[in-house]
């Protein structure tokens, strides 16, 4: 993270998933003191707010699944201007917007959120293809973008990397934790 971070000159995060909110698990500092991203270590926000990141993590889940677990008429976009409400979306176009990226490993969010902060997300999953946590990169939407494929790239080679080490773990025939062998629980 410290690496993407300096190399990049903007914040790396690792999100994982807890019930029906993303959870901030680890955070690297923006390297401009001035710039202040709310979403630091141990920040919670929920999934009804259909960003790159909710997009990602639910996108992995069938369509079934997401209706079975969520009320899919919560889901929201939240506008681009700071103190807008927030808009409900359709349950049609929440469905055809996971499904427009649930092939996908890397997703952007140009415009940033309400609060001004875009995010740049890649998917880590374990060796079975189930999904681990984010790995996402933050700026200000107000600083002039770096061209989209250099945080692209280094986004897809780092879970490359982290893919590999989490290959190798479940080579090494450890027991699995219990997070993973219970089942999810909706709520």
């Amino acid at each position: 993270m410290r690496g993407l971070s300096d190399r990049l000159g903007v914040s790396a995060e690792v999100v994982v998933v807890a019930g029906h909110e993303l959870l901030w698990h680890s955070k690297t500092d923006y390297p401009d003191p001035n710039v202040v991203i709310r979403a630091g270590v141990g920040f919670r926000r929920s999934l009804y707010e259909l960003d790159v990141l909710s997009q990602l993590y639910l996108s992995r889940l069938d369509w079934d699944i997401v209706e079975a677990r969520f009320f899919t008429d919560g889901f929201y976009e939240t506008m681009r201007e700071p103190g807008s409400l927030n808009t409900a979306l359709p349950v049609a176009e929440v469905q055809a917007q996971l499904d427009s990226i649930r092939e996908e490993v890397f997703a952007a969010d140009l415009l940033g959120n309400h609060v001004g902060i875009r995010r740049f997300a890649t998917v880590i999953q374990d060796s079975d293809g189930k999904f681990l946590h984010l790995l996402a990169l933050a700026e200000p939407a107000s600083k002039a973008c770096a061209p989209i494929e250099k945080y692209q790239d280094a986004l897809l080679k780092a879970r490359e990397e982290l893919s590999e080490l989490v290959y190798q773990e479940s080579a090494a025939n450890r027991l699995r934790p219990k997070h993973h062998a219970m089942p999810l629980r909706g709520g």
